[in-house]
């Protein structure tokens, strides 16, 4: 993976109190399901190989950076149903501490669809980074759909 819990919290607002196995789920299901898909399972294990050796180029490094948000930003919309909604034998239940008020559904949605927004931006400047550097990046094969995600991108910015 790109990130750990200490460096979500660093990237995001998301506080102490989450528990640190739901943050350690998360980030892996995450990983799994949005970075490899994105990036091809190889070509992330290439990266985060260089990372680890730290001989990352300066394009490399950018590239990494863009992942580590988009890594962070993806998990906190996929955690905030956990963060939100508590699992209990009793069904769902959200959970209100004694100087707390239950958040609205509205609010609620409005602040998840922000949230996505942000990790969105962050996949495509990845695409971005990655389409226009093709020669920086030989080893990167994009699927059907990423290269039809990224030109669009391109062509509307």
């Amino acid at each position: 993976m790109f990130i750990d819990s200490n460096k979500l919290k660093e990237l995001t607002n998301i506080d102490t109190n989450v528990v640190s196995k739901t943050l350690s789920i998360t980030l892996e299901t995450t990983y799994i399901l949005h970075i490899e898909p994105l990036l091809s399972k190889s070509f992330a294990t290439e990266i985060l190989t260089k990372k680890s050796n730290n001989t990352l180029t300066e394009i490399e490094a950018q590239l990494v950076s863009f992942i580590e948000r988009y890594q962070a930003w993806q998990t906190y919309y996929d955690l905030l149903p956990f963060i939100y909604i508590k699992t209990t034998e009793r069904g769902l239940n959200q959970p209100v501490a004694d100087n707390s008020n239950p958040t609205a559904d509205n609010i609620y949605n409005s602040f998840r669809k922000t949230i996505s927004s942000t990790a969105d931006s962050f996949r495509n400047q990845i695409l971005s980074l990655l389409m226009d550097n093709r020669r920086e990046f030989p080893s990167f094969k994009p699927s059907y759909s990423e290269t039809k995600t990224s030109s669009s991108i391109l062509f509307f910015n």
